[in-house]
């Protein structure tokens, strides 16, 4: 549903597969979490940059790479925003990206 990722969410699994509600649950509490500055751990590991409450953003490069804007979360923010500014889903043959 919003695409829980297992590497950077093992606990969650299998719950997350098998209710929607768990799965929506799940991934608005580690958002939330990681908005208001209590995913601390994310300065113990690789970071791009130093965590921080408050970056909306960032929290969405923690949900793809399990890490606080590194090369691969920063890469999937350009991709959304990017995304968003063409406002893809509106074109007449819109598909997943690829």
């Amino acid at each position: 549903m919003l695409q829980v990722r297992y590497p950077y969410n093992l606990a969650a699994f299998p719950d997350v597969e098998k209710s929607t509600a768990m799965n929506v649950d799940y991934a608005y509490a580690v958002w939330r979490d990681c908005y208001e500055g209590k995913m601390t751990w994310l300065n113990t590991v690789e970071r791009g940059s130093q965590y921080a409450a408050g970056d909306a953003w960032g929290c969405m490069g923690v949900w793809f790479s399990g890490r606080w804007h590194t090369s691969a979360a920063e890469g999937y923010i350009t991709r959304v925003r990017n995304y968003m500014s063409q406002r893809i889903w509106t074109t007449l043959n819109f598909q997943q990206p690829k």
